[in-house]
């Protein structure tokens, strides 16, 4: 049971390390990693597809996307490292790649669009997978994190509101594309 549980959370303990680390790095060096974020238009800027979740502005900004990071990680981590790998890498693909066509030219960095994308995979996955268990977490998701519905479109200047609602997408997106293919299974 105990092995079973630690290959359940061992891929998220593993990111949230990883997140932790390059912010540790990133505030002992002057934040100087956050012009790898994804800037967009930009060749160099296609780099932040894949670095901009691990980059963050300030100590604020890295705990306000650490917590929910975790806690959305840990029950998207019920239905397996399968699944949070696979959703994780089709949000940060397709959300990422979203705001480098679509977004304002400005450096976007934070986990905020990959905390979006897991909690509207989250909440799609129900109606998707159509089971109980994805159901279950659905509702525990909308009860925790309701007033994300709020910040999904959060217009204040620093905040990349692309990232939030081109994270929630491609949330959708996964979710319709990983449920299906359980239910098909």
């Amino acid at each position: 049971m105990k092995k079973l549980l630690s290959d359940r959370f061992d891929l998220l303990f593993k990111f949230i390390g990883l997140v932790i680390a390059v912010e540790i790095l990133n505030l002992l060096t002057g934040r100087i990693l956050n012009h790898l974020g994804i800037y967009p238009r930009d060749l160099f800027g296609l780099v932040g597809i894949i670095t901009a979740p691990f980059l963050h502005a300030s100590i604020w900004h890295f705990l306000s996307n650490i917590v929910p990071l975790t806690i959305l990680g840990l029950i998207l981590s019920v239905h397996g490292p399968r699944k949070l790998a696979k959703a994780s890498l089709i949000i940060m693909a397709l959300g990422g790649g979203l705001v480098w066509l679509f977004a304002r030219s400005s450096f976007h960095i934070g986990a905020s669009g990959l905390v979006f994308g897991w909690w509207a995979f989250l909440l799609a996955l129900g109606y998707y997978q159509r089971d109980w268990k994805a159901i279950g977490t659905a509702i525990a998701v909308l009860l925790l994190y309701s007033g994300m519905f709020v910040s999904l479109f959060s217009l204040r200047s620093p905040i990349s509101f692309e990232s939030h609602l081109f994270g929630a997408f491609a949330g959708i997106v996964a979710a319709a594309y990983l449920g299906k293919a359980k239910q098909q299974s």
